[in-house]
């Protein structure tokens, strides 16, 4: 298919290069930088009668740096459309044919327009939907729309890999097929990521300190304080892994459900997009449980710790008080000591 649209695109080029000669200079480029357009976009044109579209791509790039004329735009745009390149040649051509006073887009506007339809049988439109405003979309690592989209994205006819990532959520990742002149639709479910474990207050062996029992007693307020939400956080953490397996369960249970009639099992290589899109959650819902004991863990450890080093109350605390951590018994441990 790419060999004959290549095929299809050189011919194209060949007739409008015949013509090539009786472009007007374009308006505000020196007659000096003209010549040296003419020069690359003609040399272009022979790379491609060699069959090196790569080479001839690379000099039409090189004179739209030098001249942003409609004819050199679309000369770029044929190139890419023999090298397959769909979207970009889509992008280029529609650019180029928005020129309705260009002499030499004029008279070749009948053969850009045949060039056109051949690129637009190779793409398809995506539509995806979800709640989070501002969230980007990409489609094979390329960011084609942002969240909520007024309009589907033209993409490349296929499978195309559409992943969407927002700020504060976990990235989604599915494979999408496309069909040529076709929309396809898809909905993404937001999952906000696991909360980031604070790392514990770390005490430095042999050190000492000593302070006025007042002073403790301050300090100990805000330690308790932060005792508490470090251990309602961990609970809450612990909570989402627990909502995030009971999920994957019920993902996993759906997905066998589909198996016989449309899912080929996890072992395949390809899957249906329903299957696929089962996989994908599956996936995203296993890494939220994750993060969830992950974090809910840790935080419940960190306030476990605040807890059993909170300090006297002003109360019950007189005259100095000091705290000794050092070197405990065995090769690895510490031991904490005090005089209250």
């Amino acid at each position: 298919m790419v060999r004959g649209s290549r095929l299809a695109a050189l011919a194209a080029a060949m007739v409008l290069a015949g013509r090539m000669a009786g472009a007007q200079v374009a308006v505000g480029v020196e007659p000096a930088g003209e010549v040296e357009v003419e020069a690359l976009v003609r040399h272009g044109v022979e790379l491609r009668q060699r069959g090196d579209d790569a080479g001839a791509l690379e000099e039409f790039q090189r004179a739209l740096g030098r001249s942003g004329e409609p004819r050199v735009l679309a000369q770029l745009a044929l190139a890419e459309q023999a090298l397959g390149r769909w979207l970009d040649a889509d992008r280029h051509l529609r650019a180029a044919l928005l020129s309705s006073h260009d002499p030499w887009i004029v008279r070749n506007r009948s053969s850009l327009r045949q060039a056109e339809e051949q690129v637009e049988a190779h793409l398809g439109r995506l539509r995806v939907a979800g709640a989070v405003e501002g969230a980007e979309v990409y489609a094979n690592d390329e960011r084609v729309a942002t969240l909520p989209m007024a309009e589907p994205a033209r993409v490349a006819a296929g499978t195309n890999v559409v992943e969407v990532r927002a700020p504060g959520y976990v990235a989604m990742t599915r494979r999408v097929q496309v069909e040529p002149g076709q929309e396809s639709r898809e909905t993404f479910a937001f999952v906000r990521e696991a909360p980031v474990a604070a790392s514990p207050p770390s005490l430095q062996l042999g050190s000492t300190a000593t302070t006025r029992a007042p002073e403790l007693a301050r300090g100990g307020d805000a330690q308790r304080a932060l005792a508490w939400v470090t251990l309602a956080t961990g609970a809450a953490g612990i909570g989402v892994g627990v909502f995030a397996l009971a999920r994957r369960g019920g993902l996993v249970t759906r997905y066998d459900e589909h198996r016989d009639p449309e899912c080929p099992g996890t072992d395949s290589a390809t899957q249906p997009t329903v299957c696929a899109g089962f996989l994908d959650d599956i996936g995203a819902m296993q890494a939220l449980a994750i993060g969830g004991f992950v974090g809910g863990g840790a935080l419940s450890l960190l306030s476990t710790v605040l807890f059993a080093t909170l300090p006297p109350s002003e109360e019950s605390a007189r005259g100095l008080a000091s705290v000794r951590c050092g070197g405990g018994p065995g090769l690895a441990g510490v031991s904490c000591g005090g005089v209250f």
